[in-house]
């Protein structure tokens, strides 16, 4: 019944203005406009319950990583305007491989250290109750000894 009452608070709360710049849950703007983003070679699909969808050259790619890209665009535009434009989408390509890359072996370095974490916090459990086991035959033994 919590729920439901705060459920209805909140959308007592969050008014029809608030919800055209909601999505997926977080209020507030977008860093860039779609016009931005597009100039920086970024389709960006809004959505107002699910996540936005960004792509770089029909690659899927994060809201950060968009809003990364269109920032080096916007401070490097004269240049790339200058140059080839095949050579930034190049250079762009390399970056979100090299962080594809890296964030499958952050990933994997994450589950281990994780895995590593739990069977410490389980071998710790472990040398806990041997501690008490044998804090309990000692008591034992100085009762023994004392009889």
């Amino acid at each position: 019944m919590k729920k439901i009452l705060k459920s209805l608070l909140c959308t007592a709360v969050i008014g029809v203005t608030m919800l055209q710049s909601c999505s997926a849950f977080f209020l507030g703007s977008d860093k860039y406009t779609k016009e931005e983003y597009a100039k920086a070679g970024i389709k960006w699909e809004h959505n107002t319950i699910l996540l936005d969808n960004y792509y770089f050259n029909g690659k899927s790619i994060s809201q950060s990583m968009a809003e990364s890209i269109t920032s080096f665009y916007n401070k490097n535009e004269d240049i790339i305007k200058n140059n080839s434009k095949n050579f930034y989408v190049d250079i762009i390509e390399f970056v979100l491989s090299t962080a594809t890359e890296k964030d499958k072996e952050i990933t994997k370095l994450t589950r281990e250290y994780n895995n590593l974490w739990f069977e410490n916090y389980n071998l710790q459990q472990k040398i806990n109750e041997l501690q008490q086991k044998i804090n309990e035959l000692k008591e034992k033994l100085k009762k023994t000894k004392i009889n």
